[in-house]
């Protein structure tokens, strides 16, 4: 498994071991049982400031200004998802997730941990 947590923004410090273990739990559980997990995850977790994070939506997605959250799947495209390993991206703007916190009633944090 590889497992990739950055944050290239200053403006929220973050715990990357707690959110590095966060990502290690939810890949693990999406097989419970060891003997059947599949092996070879890789997932890159990246928090962003919402200048970077509107380049990105723009160039990926074509839409204006930064958001919460935007993930890239590389698995092999489908109908439907396989079993197999979790191939990936999150990349993360903990201000925009910190004005939806205001909305959802929870903390910055608590929101960067539901995506």
């Amino acid at each position: 498994m590889s497992l990739t947590v950055r944050s290239r923004q200053k403006a929220h410090p973050v715990d990357a071991w707690l959110l590095r273990r966060l990502a290690k739990w939810v890949l693990e559980i999406t097989e419970p049982d060891t003997a059947k997990r599949p092996s070879g995850h890789e997932l890159g977790v990246f928090l962003v400031g919402p200048e970077e994070m509107a380049r990105i939506n723009f160039s990926s997605l074509q839409h204006e200004g930064p958001t919460d959250v935007i993930t890239f799947d590389y698995c092999e495209p489908g109908d439907a998802p396989k079993p197999g390993p979790i191939l990936g991206d999150l990349f993360i703007c903990p201000t925009v997730a910190e004005e939806f916190a205001g909305e959802f009633g929870t903390t910055w944090p608590e929101e960067v941990a539901r995506y």
